[in-house]
């Protein structure tokens, strides 16, 4: 039974190369090579296999089914090992550990424990503190902690020291022994030969070759040096490629049995000589030439809940130092509103000071909160939303992610949750803290019809500035901060300019600050038809969301 197929599998990004009709399948059981130097395709194959990136042409297949349409299902008996290990770097070994546990039904704990136990891993220490080495055994644990039925494994031992390599050849015998199924991917000749029951060879985004490694070995390669007088003879032999001469010395690549090498040097009759094991990239220059869960969403708000907090106690402060002066500003209302009367009319136009009452509480709140509430809330909102999924793409930790048993639309809908919950609990505790405020400080009551709906709107342009920032970090991996926060600011800007004049009024449509602007809100209420359109506005922008990162490729 063939546990992975691929047919006539092509990739190109854009004009680019990725793969060319790769055809191959790995049968149940067998320890499969992968093997090919640096850029000839093979971690291209690997992604298209998991479903991160999406193929121009072809198929592929595992456990028979299609890795597009079952992705989800296939990774649920998948364990992946990438070649550079990107994980949480805030968080420890164990709770790395137990998050990526609960993406499994089932886990072996005393397998986890043992494994940790050999590796010598430190649970305790958080990723960020661990090496290469170190970071890369925590990789292989995440990878078999749920017996996985097929181990997808790209250079899998780079970083790790000859003894634990020795270990972990030993655990993927064993798991061969258990039926499972290893695709290995490498680009060291020894690794393949020592593991390996068939390789297919790789160049330049195409399949060359498959063979079993019994069928390579049979094809012996070494790297020669030998010192002595009678060099030039080497250039008639057919054995011999890649010959160059230094200083007295040739360094040739050699190819055939043993015996044959042995006569050479005899015949040659050198003073010194050394033969060395080539790497897999040598040989392959010569053979060219002949031919309770801890789900997305929870792991999210734990993961951002200081943040949050942080931008709330900044914006509580803030509160406070307003609220605290409005004691004083209540007494002067006269010499407020003559002030306003001496004020540029733009000035008094762009905050909604017109006949402005600063002896209500409510007025006050307005004209302050364009400014904190409505501007800094809605930077926060566009950081929430934009860090999501691009920082996830810019620590590299969205290839873990990816490769588990959970759907790309789940993954956008559970960091939208996150957002929007982020986004509630900011909001929920700057308009308490508020209204705690403004009752304290004020002498007259507030009005509470009001206040909820100011305190309403405001909830709805945060939501609204997140969604957006939301779709721009799904869309862009690169920039995508940038390109969030200056869309927030261009749509203030925008809703300022339109109440400068009354020919730039019409700008007022295309920003949804102008829908929620306080001294607006405060003195006409919220518009009934405002709620439909952005409910309209979220859901359509969520539904692109999920639409665009579900066809996007993804390149770490």
């Amino acid at each position: 039974m063939s546990v992975i197929e691929t047919e006539n599998l092509t990739k190109y990004y854009g004009k680019s190369r990725g793969i060319e009709d790769v055809t191959f399948s790995v049968e149940e059981g067998e320890i499969f090579g992968f093997i090919g130097p640096n850029g000839a395709g093979k971690t291209t194959t690997i992604r298209l296999l998991l479903g991160l990136i999406f193929p121009t042409s072809g198929r592929a297949r595992i456990f028979g089914k299609d890795v597009l349409k079952e992705g989800k299902e296939i990774r649920k008996k998948v364990g992946y090992i990438p070649g550079e290990v990107s994980f949480y770097s805030e968080v420890t070994v164990e709770e790395f550990l137990r998050y990526s546990s609960n993406f499994y039904e089932k886990v072996d704990e005393n397998y986890v424990r043992k494994l940790c136990s050999l590796f010598s891993l430190d649970t305790k220490k958080r990723i960020r503190e661990l090496s290469m080495g170190n970071k890369k055994k925590v990789a292989i644990v995440q990878a078999l902690m749920h017996r996985p039925k097929l181990l997808i494994l790209d250079e899998p031992t780079n970083g790790l020291d000859p003894i634990v390599q020795n270990m972990f050849f030993e655990i993927l015998k064993n798991e061969k022994d258990r039926g499972t199924t290893i695709f290995f991917s490498s680009h060291i000749l020894s690794e393949v030969e020592r593991l390996c029951d068939r390789v297919a060879m790789i160049k330049d985004g195409r399949i060359l070759r498959v063979e079993s490694v019994e069928g390579l070995k049979k094809e012996k390669y070494k790297i020669v040096r030998v010192r002595g007088k009678k060099l030039e003879a080497l250039k008639k032999l057919p054995e011999v490629s890649r010959l160059k001469f230094e200083n007295g010395m040739a360094e040739f690549l050699f190819s055939g049995p043993t015996e044959r090498l042995i006569e050479i040097l005899h015949e040659l009759k050198p003073s010194d000589f050394w033969v060395e094991e080539p790497s897999l990239e040598e040989i392959f220059m010569s053979y060219y030439r002949e031919g309770e869960k801890m789900n997305v969403l929870r792991w999210d708000l734990k993961r951002y809940i200081k943040s949050t907090l942080a931008w709330t106690i900044v914006l509580i402060l803030l509160q406070f130092m307003y609220a605290a002066f409005y004691p004083s500003m209540a007494k002067e209302t006269e010499l407020i509103t003559k002030w306003m009367k001496v004020m540029p009319k733009a000035f008094v136009k762009l905050f909604g000071l017109e006949d402005m009452d600063f002896s209500n509480i409510m007025n006050y709140l307005a004209m302050v909160s364009s400014i904190y509430v409505t501007l800094v809330g809605g930077v926060f909102a566009s950081l929430t939303g934009v860090r999501s999924i691009s920082r996830e793409e810019s620590e590299k930790t969205i290839e873990f992610l990816l490769s588990k048993p959970v759907s790309r639309s789940e993954v956008v809908f559970s960091k939208f949750l996150s957002s929007l919950i982020h986004v509630l609990i900011f909001d929920a505790l700057l308009f308490v803290s508020l209204f705690f405020f403004a009752n304290v400080y004020s002498s007259s009551p507030i009005e509470m019809d009001k206040f909820i709906v100011f305190a309403l709107s405001q909830t709805v342009l945060h939501i609204t500035l997140m969604n957006i920032s939301f779709l721009v970090g799904t869309l862009r991996s690169d920039s995508a901060l940038s390109f969030g926060l200056g869309t927030t600011f261009v749509l203030y800007v925008l809703n300022m300019i339109s109440k400068l004049t009354d020919s730039a009024e019409f700008l007022k449509y295309f920003t949804p600050f102008s829908y929620t602007d306080p001294s607006n809100i405060i003195r006409h209420g919220f518009p009934e038809y405002s709620g439909l359109f952005f409910v309209l506005v979220n859901a359509s922008l969520l539904i692109v969301s999920i639409v665009s990162f579900s066809r996007k490729d993804i390149l770490v």
